[in-house]
């Protein structure tokens, strides 16, 4: 984690078979809750609110699972749903760890199953995910400023994705950022520079040139 706060972190183990009821409700449908299937470690920052009710920041669960949450500046987040039920942002990796084994079933759950939702403000949806699991799939979860929700496939293969997540921008520059590298450096004068500076796009780029 490298929000810019210091204390209050805590590393928690949660076994299975947990009653999960959301604590925050949203304004209209109803709210998803369910019994934990999959034990987990996590990171949380319960007195800084983050997420809120101790939900899981970052965790891995016993099947080889993992998920992450990152800033992503600007997001806004889908509205609640009155026909499916609802899974509040902050809950998105504590539920992804107690209920499935793979990306596969989350990516599925999360177009059919559930609406993910949010606050519809700017300033509190800033936020975006990437799951991987033990067959070394990932799957990154973005809602950027059109309000939708998009699920991309990140398979690593250095054509539909690199197997890299920080922040902003989406995930489709990024990946066209990357693709732009390779372009490059297939040219005769290959020799590209390394981005210096500690924005998430120069970060990104850093880490694939070093891969």
């Amino acid at each position: 984690m490298d929000l810019g706060i210091d204390g209050g972190w805590n590393l928690s183990t949660i076994p299975r078979g947990q009653e999960r009821v959301q604590h925050v409700v949203p304004p209209k449908g109803t709210a998803l809750s369910w019994t934990s299937s999959y034990g987990y470690v996590a990171f949380a920052a319960p007195s800084h609110g983050f997420p809120i009710d101790g939900a899981a920041g970052e965790a891995l669960n016993e099947k080889g699972l993992s998920c992450g949450a990152l800033a992503l500046v600007p997001s806004r987040m889908t509205p609640p749903s009155d026909s499916k039920p609802n899974l509040h942002m902050s809950y998105l990796c504590t539920w992804a760890m107690e209920q499935f084994e793979n990306v596969h079933q989350v990516r599925a759950a999360l177009n059919q199953g559930v609406q993910l939702w949010g606050h519809g403000n700017s300033g509190k949806d800033y936020t975006h995910w990437v799951l991987r699991d033990a067959l070394g799939l990932s799957l990154v979860v973005e809602t950027p400023a059109d309000g939708k929700l998009h699920l991309h496939d990140d398979p690593n293969d250095g054509t539909l994705g690199f197997g890299i997540m920080t922040n902003e921008p989406d995930f489709e520059y990024h990946l066209a950022n990357g693709l732009h590298l390779a372009w490059k450096r297939g040219l005769v004068r290959q020799a590209v520079p390394v981005p210096g500076s500690w924005y998430p796009e120069d970060r990104w780029m850093r880490v694939l040139m070093v891969k």
